[in-house]
């Protein structure tokens, strides 16, 4: 536009120069300055046109991004091992709430991704309806993860108090070997060894309580995993 400027104004300053041919300049100046002037809106029109279509591709790139975020962390949420003691239902948790942060900080990006999709569509970009449809994919992708994380983080979650339980149950069963193998070594005493067996019955007595309460949270525990 400011090389058309100059050459509208050369030619201008040559007939107010008095060139022999002024008006041969002057008409050839002003068809060229129309012309050009014509072209201007085209131009706009066609910078517009490449600016949207540079918009677009971007957008894409950046929404094919997130879907790749989403498939690949999917794989994750998905997983159906949720193991098979203890340890390895705490670790597999561990792990898990590691993808709930991951997905947590990543959010804010796939809503930035959205938001200038959203701001396209307002604009009334070109490409409005391809937009609105991948938004709309995009949007079910991530409902769809978050889902899945959701249920595995519960399931993960029950298997650790099922395995924890199972730990309890383990433990209180040694307990009751171990003090039924004693009861009945107490079945024939001799004489001398009476006094020292019901002192060892006094003791049990005591501890009875303890894991009688501890039979009763796990029997309840038991009915809540049932239920």
């Amino acid at each position: 536009k400011e090389k058309i400027r100059d050459l509208v104004a050369k030619g201008k300053g040559l007939a107010d120069g008095g060139h022999f041919d002024k008006d041969g300049i002057l008409e050839i100046t002003d068809i060229f300055e129309r012309r050009s002037e014509s072209l201007m809106p085209l131009l706009a029109a066609r910078k517009k046109k490449l600016d949207d279509s540079l918009l677009w591709h971007q957008l894409s790139a950046d929404m094919d991004a997130e879907m790749d975020w989403i498939k690949e962390h999917m794989g994750l949420a998905t997983l159906k091992d949720y193991g098979r003691n203890y340890a390895e239902a705490t670790k597999y948790l561990s792990k898990h709430k590691n993808l709930l942060n991951e997905m947590s900080s990543h959010e804010p990006t796939l809503k930035r991704v959205l938001q200038s999709a959203d701001d396209l569509m307002k604009a009334g970009h070109f490409a409005k309806e391809k937009i609105g449809e991948r938004c709309d994919v995009l949007r079910k992708e991530w409902t769809g993860l978050e889902t899945a994380a959701g249920t595995r983080q519960a399931r993960l979650e029950a298997s650790v108090e099922c395995q924890a339980e199972i730990n309890d149950i383990i433990e209180l069963n040694q307990w009751i070997t171990v003090k039924a193998k004693l009861l009945n070594q107490m079945e024939k005493p001799r004489q001398y060894e009476v006094e020292k067996m019901l002192s060892k019955v006094k003791a049990l007595e005591l501890e009875l309580p303890v894991y009688q309460k501890n039979l009763d949270e796990i029997v309840k525990t038991s009915k809540d995993l049932k239920s």
